[in-house]
């Protein structure tokens, strides 16, 4: 059914009459209360009148008055039958029509507008009629709680009130239409008739709004007079709407232009606001939870709205002007100013000032340029960006506000800054002169003396009168209300420095009623209760209602003032105090308050928190108070046992380390004098160790809070902190040594949390502090006896390694973690003998060399103990030389000393600044790199300029390819060797580090902010790591070093920078005299070495494994690798490679003896030592010339061709003087060991691999020299059985060595049937295990990418070498025959096995292989057979399929090799397995 016109006029006529059948129900009712009341007090004067002329009070009479009363009182009101009609009709979502029937909703095709224009004409008919004046009294007489159950319903009363939003909404100038105001007045209408018109329509809009406010009076009313139990059968959503919607009434009454006094703004607001007030304290006085909560969302809304009618200030000072004439007073706008005196903040807000003119001083007006008389605004502005700025500007008097207006100054304000014109960060415009002026605020925009009534002055009244506070705090405390108050807290405390002394104003003779009961600030936060809330934190057991308690008395710190702060901040310090004295344990209470300081106020870079609610917003008096208790909690005997104490620490000492800062200066002196009272006052007998080293740590921290020329003044001197700091060592070495055994040796680290107290870290400790203290001053330093002193009271073996550590460390230049450049030691020479290890003071050198004597005299002599006195020396030594910038040191420090040699310098100038360990290609990690083609520009976007010719052959598809990084290499030369693999331009590439990449001191080391003279040693590359090239076909932009910023960890750009000469010189100590190789320290350096066990255990040795064990050998090798290359050694092996004998000079050690011959160079007795011999030899033949890189690339090529050149001639002698026989009799002797001998010899294996397959290859290729040498082998069997056992007995066999043993194999095995017969011959079958176990090659341990690819790698190339060499072909079936019974079903690395097998039994000759194939079928059935099914356990598990599916395709090849000959045997236990008989038994039955 399709609804048409007449319908329409049909459903709104009926509508009509509903409402007007409303409006007579209310008259009726209305009349008929108004007779009951006549009759009602005609009765009462009847009785009255009887009353008054009884003369001896007759019973009756009164019986008969009180009855009267109690019927009238007692009376209850008829609710109206029709009323709730008006609940449809005023709905906003009510719609009048119907469609279709099929259709169950209202539709009206335009239905809201339509609906909405209905319903506006049923609400203006019902105003019109004097509905909304019958229904205000008949809600009126009903709002009281004893008619409550006649009221209407809240769902009437939440539509009646949306209705009053609408009529609120007619403004006094409105003409509404005829049918309405019964005809307007003619616009020509002129004089008294247009006057009299605007007065009647005021008074009818004064009426409405009378009506409106009687109405919301009477819902407010009858709200408030409910009782819990009838509240809380209403939703808070249905409160909450209806306070909305009476909120929007008394805006949109006080929004009005109206004459009447109160409706005006902002009296309407006011009375809205006391009702709101009310209401809130209903809510939160409830005894239903969630109604105490919606209470006090309320409260918050209430303090929000307030903020928004906040009166603006009445005027403002501006000062500090350059341009002078805009300094002065600037007053509110009168124009913008109401009748009343109130102005609207929605409003406009301007100020205007007027240039005075000085008629006195003429002269003075006329230097001023005629600006005398003009007159400025302060104004906010509306930019397009809908940005709101504020202007100092002169307006344009026709278009003020645009760019016509001549401006001085502007704000470019943020969101809350639009209100008001802010106080700071204003800015000079181009007619202004520097500096932008400050501004104050004085006063507000009210009339005068309603100063201290706004609204924000009734909210903190009522707070204050109704005890809101206590009522959070009270017996009834709750978390979420504690929560939910903070921002009336925040509101009090910010009411107590508002208000001005003003005098009161006196109208007619009267003084203002709005004032007279008011003082300034009388109403605000106080004192007491800021302290009753940390007496209820204190007593609560609720560690949640604590906790909030915590979070709000922190949050409003920022808003208090001096007198409420400190008391708190007092009454807390005092709390802990009386913790201590009366048994009370408030510390924990008082920590995690001190803890919830340090979390809201930290803010390092001081971007997180706004200006005003930082730390560094407060009077000074208050953070001294709060730095003060957080001191008490740190200096508390219980400190470190907090969770906390790390962030409580790290606040304090940001705090007080601030530099030109009043209150941090204080109290550094404050805390320094407190941390040389305990220092001085410990008794020796009864000393808390844990707190005695935490005094020294905190004593530590503070001195670092001042610059360098204060700290060297508080350390040095007599009574200073060096001295203190030193005795305080030696007392504490006295009482350790009364420590009945020495604690386990562990790592130094950071104070533990555990309740045994650890001497090794408390010795540590101190050393470090004291480190610190000596070595910032300039005059003062260690003195050898106190050196002595100290020394002789190291007992312990611990001990005696710390302080060796502490001397080591104590001439490098950096003096620890968490100091200052500045405060390193200095350099400057003294008369005394100080710790200063360079000149001729070799006490340290001597002392170490002393200890290594005596460890190697204690191996020697089987002396167990001297194993672990073997670590210590050593472990001292690696850090020594690490801080020795002149011999080891890092790759920067390398760098360094190549790029400081004069240009011309020889090639051996360069190689003896290089380590021992950095002269080969041994040292380059070799990564992969995975190249990306990225273009920046389409072919027709390209500069027509540009040469793209070297990019074009790139392909688009990304290149994975091995590529071996040197630590000195640049980033630079990586990527120039990038862009020759892949044909592409150096500059254009950018990398990135991508897996298993790792920096010291980064966390993730930004590549592409890297410069390109950074090195590889600083991007963290390790063994296997993936690098991502971009290759670009633009230039990549280079970053100087200045401007790395903080992408950059500071490791990286120390190690840019040149860094300043280490105190630490050992080159007497490492290098001897050098020129022969005859240190002594050298010498025993290597018979420490060969005395030292190697551990038992499979020690783990590159990317296959994992990180190697840190034994003593390994530490020992470290050393060697970091020491430089031993310059007698060197000349040794290259007069052995010449043939010339010595000139009489010792060899390097004493079993070397005189002869320079490679027997006694590389012999298998002396394996330790030929191993650096075979290192050295390795270097020569694979020098590393991407060292140079880093220099002149007119050096660098010259260095790197003389290396070239000498490394080829050098190969030539090597190999015709006996040394290539020399490595390979070594290397076939520790073939010949037992396997814990050639887990051992893993390092020297490795090095003798790589010289023996440098000698076979050219580029991976056979070399004609190769050919030569493989034909004169002497011992071809036990080559091949050294190269075997390489790999099977050592599982921790690096995957470079792997592939070098691989390829050497295959060369021999290529080489001819003799060999391939000899390899198959080794003896306890160790050809059958070499192949098996490659082509089964499984890495152990989780592994990455890279390490994956290896594994690959390695079971393909073994696949590669069996199917490639015929003979070795037919020896390998039966062996793999026999390794399938053995093979593990749950491998997953067993594709290329079951490819060999597969294309062997597809290869052979099934007839005369028969006894193999049979031999493999049964093996094939058997590992089906044993083949693990599915069952409920397992359902869920994954196993690999690779074996089985190898399996299924061996049967179906032997099947179609052979049909069922070779399946005879092993078919059977298949059929059992799986309990089924064969067809041809089935069949047969």
């Amino acid at each position: 059914m399709k609804i048409g016109n007449m319908e329409r006029e049909c459903v709104e006529k009926s509508v009509r009459i509903g409402l007007q059948i409303v409006i007579d129900d209310l008259v009726l009712l209305e009349r008929e209360e108004e007779q009951e009341e006549i009759l009602l007090n005609n009765k009462k004067m009847k009785i009255s009148d009887v009353v008054v002329g009884s003369t001896g009070g007759g019973g009756g009479e009164v019986s008969s008055t009180s009855s009267s009363s109690s019927s009238s009182s007692s009376r209850v009101l008829k609710a109206s039958p029709t009323l709730e009609a008006l609940t449809h009709i005023f709905n906003r979502k009510k719609t009048y029509y119907k469609a279709s029937q099929r259709q169950n909703h209202w539709n009206n095709n335009n239905s809201n507008s339509a609906n909405a224009e209905i319903r506006n004409q049923m609400i203006t008919a019902f105003r019109r009629q004097r509905g909304f004046r019958h229904l205000a009294n008949y809600l009126s007489k009903r709002a009281s709680s004893s008619s409550m159950e006649s009221f209407p319903s809240l769902d009437l009363i939440r539509e009646v009130l949306s209705a009053l939003e609408t009529v609120a909404m007619f403004p006094l100038g409105s003409g509404g239409n005829e049918e309405e105001d019964g005809g307007t007045a003619n616009s020509n209408q002129q004089g008294q008739g247009q006057q009299q018109h605007l007065q009647l329509q005021s008074q009818k809009i004064n009426a409405i709004h009378d009506e409106c406010r009687a109405i919301a009076s009477a819902v407010t009313k009858h709200i408030i007079e409910m009782d819990d139990q009838t509240l809380k059968k209403f939703s808070t959503d249905a409160i909450y709407k209806i306070r909305q919607s009476l909120g929007t009434t008394y805006q949109r009454i006080a929004d009005s232009k109206t004459n009447n006094n109160h409706s005006a703004y902002p009296m309407a607001i006011h009375e809205h606001h006391e009702f709101w007030r009310e209401l809130a304290l209903k809510l939160i006085t409830s005894q239903s939870l969630p109604l105490r909560l919606f209470g006090w969302e309320q409260v918050g809304k209430l303090i929000e709205d307030c903020e928004v009618h906040q009166p603006p200030p009445r005027s403002y000072i501006v000062s500090g002007a350059g341009t002078a004439w805009v300094n002065g007073r600037y007053e509110f706008d009168p124009r913008r100013v109401l009748e009343n005196g109130y102005v609207n903040p929605a409003g406009d807000v301007q100020y205007v000032h007027h240039v005075p003119v000085d008629v006195d001083n003429p002269e003075q007006q006329q230097q001023q340029g005629g600006v005398a008389g003009k007159t400025l605004t302060l104004f906010r502005c509306t930019m397009r960006s809908q940005q709101k700025w504020w202007f100092l500007s002169e307006a344009d008097a026709d278009q003020p506000g645009t760019d016509k207006d001549i401006d001085y100054y502007q704000h470019k304000s943020k969101k809350w800054q639009e209100k008001k014109p802010p106080d700071f960060g204003w800015l000079t415009c181009r007619s202004g002169e520097d500096p932008p002026p400050t501004l104050k605020s004085l006063s507000v925009m009210v009339p005068p003396g309603e100063e201290y009534n706004t609204l924000e002055h009734k909210l903190a009244k009522w707070a204050i009168e109704n005890g809101v506070i206590e009522l959070v705090l009270g017996d009834s405390i709750h978390r979420e209300i504690v929560s939910r108050s903070t921002e009336l807290i925040k509101f009090l405390a910010g009411m107590c420095n508002v208000d001005d002394p003003i005098e009161p104003v006196v109208r007619d003779g009267v003084a203002s009623p709005m004032q007279t009961d008011m003082i300034p600030n009388q109403y605000c936060l106080r004192a007491s209760h800021l302290l009753m809330a940390w007496k209820t934190c204190i007593n609560t057991r609720d560690d949640a209602v604590s906790t909030q308690i915590y979070q709000l008395l922190v949050s409003i710190l920022p808003s208090l003032s001096d007198e409420l702060a400190i008391p708190l901040i007092k009454a807390i310090h005092e709390s802990l105090v009386q913790s201590l004295d009366k048994g009370e344990d408030h510390f924990l209470k008082v920590s995690q308050f001190c803890s919830t300081v340090a979390e809201k106020f930290w803010d390092p870079e001081g971007k997180t928190i706004p200006v005003d609610e930082s730390f560094e917003s407060m009077d000074n008096k208050t953070r001294n108070e709060i730095l003060s208790l957080l001191w008490a909690v740190l200096t508390h005997k219980d400190a470190l046992t907090l969770k906390t104490y790390m962030n409580i620490e790290r606040f304090t000492f940001a705090e007080i380390g601030r530099q030109q800062d009043e209150v941090a200066e204080t109290m550094r002196e404050k805390f320094l004098a407190q941390c040389k009272d305990f220092l001085g006052n410990q008794n020796e007998e009864l000393v808390d160790e844990a707190h005695a080293l935490h005094m020294c740590q905190l004593t530590k921290s503070v001195l670092e809070g001042y610059d360098r020329a204060d700290m060297e003044t508080y350390a040095q001197g007599s009574g200073g902190f060096a001295e203190m700091l030193y005795e305080e060592l030696v007392a504490y070495l006295k009482r350790r040594s009364k420590t009945p055994s020495a604690p386990p040796l562990r790592k130094p680290s950071t104070m533990s949390m555990i309740p045994e107290f650890n001497h090794t870290n408390a010795l540590t400790e101190r050393l470090q502090i004291l480190r610190l203290v000596y070595g910032i001053q300039v005059n003062t330093q260690l003195r050898s006896d106190q050196l002595d002193l100290l020394w002789s009271m190291c007992v312990l073996p611990a001990d005696k390694e710390l302080f060796m550590t502490f001397l080591a460390n104590a001439s490098a230049e950096d003096p620890g973690p968490q100091l200052r450049p500045e405060n390193a030691i200095s350099s400057t020479p003294t008369s005394q003998e100080s710790v200063s290890m360079n000149g001729k003071d070799h006490r340290f050198s001597n002392r170490i060399f002393k200890c290594l004597v005596e460890v190697k005299e204690g191996l020697q002599r089987g002396d167990n103990s001297s194993e672990r006195s073997a670590e210590r020396c050593i472990s001292i030594l690696n850090a020594a030389i690490e801080k020795c910038n002149s011999l080891g040191g890092s790759a920067g420090a390398v760098a360094e000393r190549l790029t400081s040699l004069q240009e011309g310098s020889s090639l051996d100038s360069y190689l003896t600044q290089v380590p021992h360990g950095m002269r080969g290609v041994s040292s380059c990690k070799r990564i992969q790199v995975l190249a990306k083609v990225i273009s920046r520009n389409s072919p027709t976007q390209a500069n027509p300029n540009e040469s793209t010719s070297q990019n074009a052959t790139v392909p688009n598809t990304p290149q994975r390819f091995p590529l071996e990084i040197h630590p000195l290499q640049t980033v630079g030369a990586i990527k120039a060797q990038i862009g020759l693999r892949c044909n592409h331009i150096g500059n254009s590439i950018r990398i990135t580090t991508g897996l298993g990449g790792r920096s010291r001191g980064m966390n993730n080391p930004n590549t592409n902010s890297m410069p390109d003279s950074t090195l590889a040693a600083d991007l963290g590359l390790v063994e296997g790591s993936e690098i991502v090239a971009i290759l670009s076909d633009k230039p990549a932009q280079q970053q100087s070093v200045d401007n790395l910023g903080s992408d950059i960890g500071p490791d990286i750009l120390d190690q840019e920078q040149p860094s300043k000469s280490s105190h630490l010189d050992l080159s007497d100590l490492f290098s001897g005299d050098g020129s022969n190789g005859s240190s002594e320290f050298f010498s025993t350096l290597m018979v420490v070495l060969e005395s030292l066990p190697v551990l038992d255990a499979n020690v783990k040795d590159g990317p296959i494994q994992g990180k190697k064990a840190a034994d003593t050998h390994s530490l020992v090798w470290d050393l060697l690798l970091a020491m430089p290359t031993n310059a007698g050694i060197i000349e040794k092996v290259h007069r052995a490679a010449s043939g010339t004998d010595p000139a009489g000079d010792a060899m390097l050690v004493e079993s070397l003896g005189g002869n320079s011959d490679w027997s006694s160079l590389v012999d298998f007795g002396h394996f330790e030592r030929s191993v650096y011999v075979m290192q050295i030899l390795d270097s020569l033949l694979r020098p590393a010339t991407a060292m140079f890189s880093g220099l002149n690339p007119n050096t660098a090529a010259f260095l790197s061709k003389a290396m070239e050149d000498h490394s080829a001639s050098f190969r030539i002698n090597f190999t015709k003087s006996g040394g290539f026989a020399a490595v390979m009799r070594l290397f076939v002797e520790s073939g010949n060991s037992d396997k814990l001998t050639r887990r051992r010899n893993r390092m020297g294996n490795a090095c003798a691999l790589r010289i023996l397959k440098e000698c076979f290859f050219n580029n991976d290729e056979l070399s004609v020299e190769g050919q030569e040498l493989i034909e004169t082998f002497a011992d071809t069997s036990g080559f091949l059985k050294s190269l075997v056992c390489t790999v099977i007995d050592d599982d921790g066999i690096t995957y470079n060595a792997l592939f070098r043993v691989l390829s050497l194999v295959r060369m021999m095995l290529e080489s001819g049937p003799i060999f391939i017969r000899s390899f198959a011959s080794l003896p306890g079958n160790l050809a059958e295990t070499f192949l098996t176990s490659l082509l089964l090659w499984e890495s152990a341990g989780s592994i990455g990418a890279t390490g994956i690819q290896s594994t690959v790698k390695v079971r393909k190339t073994t696949e590669d070498m069996i199917l490639a060499i015929p003979l070795l072909s037919s020896f390998a079936l039966p062996w793999l025959v026999k390794a399938l019974k053995n093979i593990d079903t749950n491998t997953d690395g067993s594709d290329e096995f079951f490819s060999v097998l597969l294309k062997l039994v597809s290869s052979v000759d099934p007839v005369g292989n028969e006894a193999q194939l049979k031999d493999l079928g049964a093996s094939v059935c058997f590992k089906l057979a044993s083949y693990p099914g599915r069952t409920s356990d397992t359902a869920c598990t994954f196993n690999s399929t690779g074996v089985l599916c190898g399996c299924l395709k061996l049967l179906i090849s032997l099947i179609e090799a052979g049909g069922n000959n070779f399946l005879v045997e092993g078919s059977p236990h298949i059929l059992n397995t799986i309990n089924v008989s064969p067809w041809s038994t089935r069949g047969r039955n």
